[in-house]
């Protein structure tokens, strides 16, 4: 369902009604997330929800409930609830957000909406000349930066990526982060006999116009 977003100039016909931005602790880290509160002309309370640091904009809430200062919604979407309760003036809702676990998250009125942010410019690193197989390992783990040691492939993180190299009929396996080396048997690898590397996580390979084979790579981690 659209709605039209409410802005300063409009006259508020619930208490809720508005725009509230609140912070969504996750470790050292925060989430922004917003919410759009309308009220139609039956009296029935629309809310759409935005999780801005993560570019989610007008994600639909469902089953939303108002009870004297009692509030809840549902975001189906993101697989979340949140429930708690408005303050007596109106400017602050105090409660919890349900996603996987039991968290803290209040929402304070805004005047104005907080924007999204547009997506970062991708880096695109330039083409490489061939290497020998035996250097491809640690080309890997240069290219790949601060991602091995602190980011998601990181020994203590849960993501992995196997690569398999392929040179005039040598083969050998290169795994960083949570990856094991039978990794790569498990994600069906094709080994590719050119001046280049092939590492399959996906089940897909493509060439690039330099004729050497580049790899599409899916990444999964968890979290408890």
């Amino acid at each position: 369902m659209q709605m039209a977003q409410p802005t300063p100039g409009n006259t508020r016909n619930h208490r809720l009604d508005g725009i509230w931005l609140g912070r969504l602790r996750a470790g050292s880290d925060s989430l922004r997330i917003q919410l759009f509160i309308s009220t139609d002309p039956l009296g029935q309370l629309a809310v759409s929800l935005d999780s801005i640091d993560q570019r989610a904009a007008g994600l639909a809430c469902a089953n939303v409930s108002f009870d004297n200062d009692a509030f809840s919604f549902d975001v189906p979407a993101a697989g979340g609830k949140w429930t708690g309760t408005l303050s007596a003036d109106n400017n602050r809702l105090t409660g919890r957000w349900f996603q996987f676990k039991n968290s803290p998250l209040e929402f304070e009125r805004q005047e104005q909406a907080t924007p999204i942010p547009p997506p970062p410019t991708r880096r695109v690193l330039p083409a490489l000349s061939p290497i020998p197989a035996s250097e491809v390992s640690a080309q890997l783990a240069h290219d790949f930066g601060d991602i091995v040691t602190t980011g998601w492939l990181a020994p203590e993180s849960r993501g992995g990526i196997a690569v398999g190299i392929s040179q005039n009929g040598v083969r050998s396996i290169a795994v960083f982060g949570a990856a094991k080396i039978d990794s790569i048997f498990e994600n069906r690898l094709y080994f590719q006999d050119v001046h280049g590397i092939a590492a399959r996580a996906d089940g897909r390979a493509r060439r690039s116009r330099t004729g050497r084979t580049r790899s599409s790579i899916a990444a999964a981690s968890s979290s408890d």
